[in-house]
């Protein structure tokens, strides 16, 4: 794909990145919760394909990452990946 072409992967994904980036450049480190093994593919296709996940790079408040509320459990799965630029 050409270098100038913008790329851009958004949706429920149904994986949990978590909240750590543990390694993860394509992880901003601002997610919510943990992370399971969806998440962790979700991650290793951002960083293979050069992507970052941008809506876990900038802090925000907790109601705003939350994707999903049932009773007293909480998640975020909805996630929006742009391609790194330099």
């Amino acid at each position: 794909m050409p270098s100038q072409d913008v790329i851009i992967v958004a949706g429920d994904l149904n994986g949990h990145v978590g909240a750590a980036k543990e390694g993860y450049g394509c992880h901003g480190g601002l997610g919510f919760g943990s992370r399971n093994a969806d998440g962790e593919h979700i991650l290793e296709y951002a960083e293979s394909h050069d992507l970052t996940i941008v809506n876990i790079r900038f802090r925000k408040r907790e109601s705003h990452l939350i994707s999903f509320y049932s009773g007293n459990s909480k998640t975020q799965f909805d996630f929006v990946l742009v391609r790194n630029r330099d």
